[in-house]
């Protein structure tokens, strides 16, 4: 009989943006890549905050009431992205205002916000974007 923890199986994969170095099959990029991604991230939220996002909303964002909403959005929904629950599970990173505060949709609400993943946050942006 054979026991699996006993067996010492690496399963390896390439790294999802060099597509050079083998990883962890349960990790997304290799170390140089992972820490390249974490600062493009960080650049693109500066840029964001700096440049698109509402000035007053950022008062919003940094309450403490936008925490406790924010907080009480991910347990309702289980932490789990709302748009995705139709096709596959994924976890819920970001909380998104259904009806925008710029468009008078209350910001601390729980019933204008819902749980999404960072790609479907973009997706909703994208949409509304759209619409400007």
């Amino acid at each position: 009989m054979i026991v699996w923890e006993e067996i010492n199986v690496s399963l390896k994969k390439v790294c999802s943006k060099c597509n050079k170095n083998l990883i962890k099959i349960d990790e997304k990029y290799c170390g140089d890549c992972a820490e390249n991604v974490e600062r493009e991230k960080k650049q693109q939220w500066q840029y964001y905050d700096k440049v698109k996002r509402n000035q007053e909303s950022k008062v919003i964002y940094q309450s403490k009431e936008w925490k406790k909403a924010r907080t009480m959005t991910l347990i309702r929904d289980n932490y789990l992205c709302q748009d995705c629950l139709d096709s596959r599970i994924t976890y819920a990173t970001m909380v998104h205002h259904i009806t925008p505060i710029v468009e008078g949709g209350e910001p601390y609400d729980v019933n204008n916000l819902v749980s999404l993943c960072d790609s479907c946050h973009g997706d909703r942006h994208s949409e509304i974007d759209k619409k400007m």
